[in-house]
């Protein structure tokens, strides 16, 4: 196996041949993940990339770095020169533009991987007393459903380069579509991929977020049939989503209401999911699927919260 310092040598001296930059001239250099490259081995290729250039005499008037056009699990990277053969070249790609997907800051990036592994840890630990919620009125399995859901998305974060809202959005996303499966897994992709469009072209606060909220909220219960008041996850999502309507803007309030929300399932009579096949009599305890989505979602906010002090 070749080491990147010579794989590097050998695409950019193929680049050379073919594009023909020189001395004079820089260039604005494009090193673009695949998809299954680790960020600290795509920083080894842009050293490598840097000190070819530096070799060669090449100026770099911009290197870019980062998944740009990637395929699932592509293991791999492609270098792009781009010759600077007028100035205002350089002026149009700093030029203010409305991307797909707002890249995140190094700090944005970090605190995304925490909320999702705060979320994992969570449902780890969760696993036991969400199943014995669910075992009340339901099958049992909620709490396993979001153990095994947590292994799986650890093991993922791993190697993922976490670059922007929308794209990580859409892979969890992906992950409880196809890895989780089962009536949770079918909801929470569902909710996954709704609020990742909102984050499309958009920076990350307060109304991203809360419209996110609104926008999950609003597909499962399109697509899952349930309403406030059927004793399900909707209870705590529309209490949020009521205090957010109201003008509330102080998530510890809005989640403290679906946290009260989804202690209050344990009055009410299933209308929605499995637990509605079984009598009022065996309904006492809180909804496990309420209580998994009214602690995450807190789990989210204290990591910020946590991160911010």
């Amino acid at each position: 196996m070749r080491s990147a310092q010579q794989i590097i040598d050998i695409m950019m001296t193929k680049l050379q041949a073919a594009v023909g930059f020189t001395k004079e001239q820089p260039v604005v250099l494009l090193l673009n993940n695949l998809g299954g490259v680790s960020q600290l081995e795509l920083n080894i290729i842009k050293k490598e990339a840097i000190q070819w250039c530096r070799n060669h005499g090449v100026a770099i008037a911009r290197i870019l770095c980062g998944s740009y056009m990637t395929s699932l699990n592509g293991h791999g990277f492609s270098v792009t020169v781009l010759r600077v053969v007028e100035s205002d070249i350089i002026d149009h790609l700093d030029a203010p533009t409305k991307p797909s997907a707002v890249p995140f800051t190094e700090e944005e990036a970090s605190l995304a991987k925490k909320c999702v592994q705060a979320v994992c840890n969570k449902m780890t630990s969760m696993e036991s007393e969400l199943n014995a919620l669910d075992g009340v009125a339901g099958d049992g399995d909620c709490g396993s459903t979001f153990a095994h859901a947590s292994k799986v998305i650890s093991e993922r974060m791993k190697t993922l380069e976490v670059n922007s809202a929308e794209p990580l959005l859409h892979i969890l996303s992906e992950i409880f579509e196809q890895e989780v499966g089962g009536t949770g897994g079918a909801l929470y992709a569902l909710m996954l991929s709704a609020a990742a469009g909102e984050f499309a072209g958009s920076p990350i606060g307060f109304k991203h977020f809360s419209t996110a909220l609104i926008k999950a909220t609003d597909v499962v219960q399109k697509y899952g049939g349930a309403k406030p008041g059927d004793r399900t996850l909707v209870d705590s999502l529309c209490a949020a989503i009521e205090k957010i309507r109201g003008g509330e803007t102080n998530w510890d309030i809005i989640l403290e209401a679906a946290m009260k929300a989804a202690h209050s399932t344990a009055q009410m009579k299933a209308a929605a999911g499995r637990a509605s096949y079984t009598s009022k009599e065996v309904q006492t305890r809180p909804d496990a699927g309420a209580m998994a989505i009214a602690y995450f979602m807190l789990t989210i906010w204290e990591t910020i919260k946590h991160n911010k002090a």
